[in-house]
């Protein structure tokens, strides 16, 4: 059974805490939308955040809900960091928040998918709990509400975009130096492989248009990774006289300049 089957619907009387569940629900969902690129290690972020789920516990606690996150079973593994966000309550920390974190491998987009599983608890319990269930204008008007603030906001999607750029984690970052496109060919090139020959990397529409020495490509793998985002998923790297993707288990050390 899911856990909002089991939610109580909340008296007349008790709307005005709805409404207090309501708010600091949205308010997190808000603060997990403006989430830094550095968010796995951002510490001034990560007490905002737990500033929200103290809130949220709270609120939880005088609706007489504060069970619901424990109630909540998860499958993926972009859930299940949700409702151990949502489990601190009113207990939650920047310190807790940031060892939670630190422990996702995941690339960016990994935490606007948590922030996805937050939105849908939050409307599905909030939905359960409403106290004007059973009145359609009442209801009509609160689905709105819930619509304008915990909807997950559709995202650009991720991927290259010429003749600079790199779409992710809903940014537009500038990939490399002044009118260098090298590493953005690259990009684009190896987006949808994980390798290719030295030979396959010339000719048109290929990263090089013509033959070019084993140096200046291991030359531009190195300039690549450089100058890839902080916490990009992948890097490249060289053997054999071929190139091919790694995960990057260490993310950049110096965060991207060139965001718009």
């Amino acid at each position: 059974m899911p856990f909002y089957a089991r939610v109580q619907q909340l008296l007349p009387e008790e709307r005005a805490i709805w409404e207090q569940l309501h708010r600091t629900l949205g308010a997190l969902l808000a603060c997990m939308r403006r989430a830094p690129q550095t968010w796995q290690a951002d510490a001034t972020y990560h007490a905002d955040l737990a500033t929200c789920l103290v809130q949220v516990g709270t609120a939880l606690r005088e609706a007489g809900l504060e069970a619901a996150p424990f109630a909540w079973e998860t499958a993926a593994v972009s859930e299940h960091y949700a409702h151990q966000l949502l489990r601190m309550g009113t207990e939650a920390t920047g310190g807790w928040v940031g060892r939670l974190l630190m422990r996702c491998a995941e690339g960016p987009g990994f935490f606007e998918l948590i922030r996805g599983h937050v939105a849908r608890f939050a409307k599905r319990l909030l939905e359960a709990s409403r106290p004007d269930a059973g009145c359609p204008d009442e209801q009509e008007r609160a689905d709105a509400g819930l619509d304008a603030d915990l909807q997950v906001e559709p995202r650009h999607p991720d991927g290259p975009e010429a003749p600079h750029w790199l779409r992710w984690n809903g940014k537009r970052i500038r990939i490399g130096i002044g009118r260098s496109q090298r590493s953005w060919g690259l990009l684009e090139y190896f987006w949808r492989r994980d390798s290719a020959n030295y030979e396959d990397l010339c000719g048109p529409d290929k990263p090089w248009l013509d033959s070019v020495g084993d140096s200046a490509i291991a030359t531009a793998v190195n300039r690549f990774n450089s100058e890839m985002p902080f916490g990009f998923p992948w890097i490249l790297a060289t053997k054999n006289r071929r190139v091919y993707k790694n995960p990057a288990r260490i993310p950049p050390r110096k965060p991207p300049v060139n965001v718009q």
